[in-house]
């Protein structure tokens, strides 16, 4: 089979539940996901089936990038993205990855410079509605959005283990993570320099362990019930 020259070509030729390898290189699209599906970057591009573990994301990075002009990846179903940089995405809502109704696990991938303040923007990174979030081994930089800049979860259930999540800014709340009526578990994470007070509203419950609290601008958390453990948060 031919390679396909987009990513948005092969998620539209894929069928439930199939992997999608993507090769080294810098794809200026935005991707709608309506079916289960798991897309893998950090390939050379000549690797055969025996061959996936040796995929490397550092040397061979696969950049998706939205050319400021939506959100780059839309999931309406499940998906699993590992080994992805998302990059310069702009929306109201998600401006890099948005998922509504569905479940989304993101692993080893950098989410950088996406969204935008303005007065109503949420989760300049990730935004997470109605939905099942996992979050591992990930960087989240310099993202941006009124209301979580970094992360937006709304009535949702997120773990996010072991991820950089730096640098992003809010204008309103949570500049590294906005929490609203949803159960959130953070775990041996490090949160730098996000900007905006951090602010715990009512109903909220968190069960620290091993955390050092530094800075301000990273959490905002209205409603919701969550575990933070083995988590480093420095201004």
């Amino acid at each position: 089979m031919s390679a396909f020259q987009t990513v948005g070509n092969a998620v539209g030729a894929a069928t439930s539940g199939d992997e999608i390898w993507v090769a080294s290189g810098t794809y200026v699209e935005n991707i709608v996901v309506s079916s289960p599906l798991t897309i893998l970057g950090g390939f050379a591009g000549d690797e055969t089936h025996e061959e996936k573990e040796s995929r490397n994301p550092k040397s061979f990075p696969t950049v998706v990038d939205g050319n400021r002009a939506e959100t780059v990846v839309t999931v309406q179903d499940k998906l699993t993205l590992d080994g992805i940089t998302i990059r310069n995405g702009k929306s109201s809502k998600g401006s890099g990855v948005k998922v509504e109704g569905g479940e989304l696990t993101i692993k080893n991938s950098i989410l950088i410079g996406n969204g935008f303040n303005n007065a109503t923007s949420e989760g300049g990174a990730i935004y997470s509605l109605d939905s099942i979030v996992t979050i591992e081994r990930c960087t989240i930089l310099g993202n941006a959005a009124s209301f979580g800049g970094g992360i937006s979860v709304l009535n949702s259930t997120a773990i996010i283990s072991h991820c950089r999540i730096c640098e992003n800014e809010s204008t309103s709340f949570g500049g590294g993570i906005d929490c609203s009526r949803s159960a959130i578990t953070i775990d041996g994470c490090l949160l730098e320099g996000n900007k905006v007070i951090a602010d715990y509203h009512r109903n909220s419950q968190i069960q620290p362990k091993t955390i050092v609290i530094t800075s301000a601008g990273a959490l905002m958390w209205d409603s919701s019930q969550g575990i933070v453990s083995n988590t480093l948060f420095v201004k």
